[in-house]
């Protein structure tokens, strides 16, 4: 009798692990599938960027060499660069800060499967997060240089015709530069800057995998250097 509930309950455990492991593997594909397409639309934004960039500037240039009455809207066209671009540097940034945070939470999957099924999976946990602000000039300065060099052609340009400043064009003007001054901020904190394990969801579930014995200790303080500054956990990380 002692053996067969022996039996019973290795098989229920075993049961129960390859549950828990077809629930991790389907939010893992779920969020994965999620990453890609997101990836795909960051594409597609910066694309319609650099599109849209290129034909304001254009017809600004073709009404400026046409000399026609017009010549006095292309400044107000010029002035328009620097706001698309700069909306579709915003909406680059909110897909790549999420990609980001999907691929914390996808290394946490990832080492709770290993704890179980020893190198398994590996992508995300072998990588460091902590290696995204050393890429600067490779990644994120042609990624921000999408948004701005479009911008500074159109801004350069407006002065150089020496415009005339109306109500239209000053506040284009004020609004050029409120958004150009949001994008860089937005992206030098939400991703190049940005900290490992930022979301709130991975924060709490790294310090539950971290209680419960799942996450090990130079894992925990490795990819949750995040953690460390939150107020929570500040103390309990110390000790």
């Amino acid at each position: 009798m002692p053996e067969q509930s022996l039996n019973r309950d290795e098989f229920l455990d075993q049961a129960f692990k390859k549950d828990e492991l077809q629930c991790i593997l389907e939010e893992y594909k779920s969020l994965r599938a999620e990453a890609q397409a997101r990836m795909g639309h960051r594409v597609t934004l910066l694309t319609s960027s650099t599109a849209t960039a290129g034909v304001l500037l254009g017809l600004a240039l073709n009404i400026l060499n046409s000399n026609t009455t017009n010549a006095r809207y292309s400044t107000e066209i010029l002035l328009l660069v620097p706001l698309t671009t700069s909306l579709f540097g915003l909406l680059t940034t909110y897909h790549t800060a999420l990609i980001y945070d999907m691929a914390d939470y996808l290394k946490l999957l990832e080492i709770r499967v290993n704890r179980v099924y020893p190198l398994v999976m590996g992508w995300y946990a072998s990588s460091n997060g902590s290696q995204f602000p050393k890429i600067f000039w490779i990644w994120h300065l042609p990624m921000m240089l999408i948004t701005l060099a479009p911008s500074t052609v159109a801004v350069l340009l407006f002065f150089l015709c020496d415009p005339t400043w109306n109500a239209q064009t000053l506040v284009l003007f004020v609004i050029d530069s409120i958004l150009l001054f949001y994008f860089v901020t937005e992206y030098l904190s939400k991703v190049w800057k940005r900290k490992t394990y930022r979301h709130e969801t991975t924060r709490k579930w790294a310090t539950q995998m971290h209680e419960r014995g799942l996450l090990p200790d130079d894992r925990f303080v490795a990819y949750g250097a995040g953690l460390l500054e939150s107020a929570p956990n500040k103390r309990k990380l110390k000790r």
